[in-house]
Formats: C-alpha cells, structure tokens, sequence
C-alpha cells in the first residue's frame, strides 16, 4: 500500500478544518517494530498514574517525536463509535440491512 501524504500530522479535537488530516475511529494496528516503544510509552504513562489518557495517547504522542503514524482513508465506508445505547441501536439497524 502506498502511504505517501497519509501521515498524521496533528492530533485533537480542537483542530480547525485544515489542521485535520482524519477522525480516528478507534482501530489501530502497531507495526511489530512500534510495540517496544508504545510498551515503554504505555508503562511510563501507568508509572506517573496518567490514568485520564485514552489509550492511543502514546500512539499521538509519537507524532511529537517527529515520527510517523500512518492512517488510512475511510471515507464513504461505515463505522460508528458505541457512546450510547443510541449508537448502538444505529450500528445494530446498519448491520440488519446488509
């Protein structure tokens, strides 16, 4: 696959439309030669009980570092965060029609 201009480049809600380069939708995948440092970054954060962080905190962070983190276009394809029975309830109602 050809990941050239597909790297994340900031992270945040607070973005303005142009900073945005995507909306993460909660899969992730860590290449093998990435689980070293994530391990370290994950144990780092539990050791200064950062517990407020999401877990992909240490996969942004990287972005600080000037490393790259891929993401991958999703445009045009269903997904949907589970908040609320609501979403659910949607999800549930887009699996029943396929």
């Amino acid at each position: 696959m050809n990941w050239e201009g597909q790297g994340l480049g900031k992270y945040g809600k607070g973005l303005s439309d142009i900073e945005t380069t995507g909306e993460y939708v909660g899969i992730g995948k860590i290449a093998r030669g990435g689980l070293t440092l994530f391990r370290r970054r994950v144990v780092d954060a539990v050791t200064r009980e950062d517990y407020g962080s999401w877990w992909e905190e240490p996969i942004f962070r990287t972005v600080d570092t000037g490393e790259r983190v891929f993401v991958h276009d999703i445009a045009g394809k269903f997904w949907g965060a589970v908040d609320y029975i609501e979403d659910y309830e949607r999800i549930m109602a887009y699996v029943g029609q396929q």
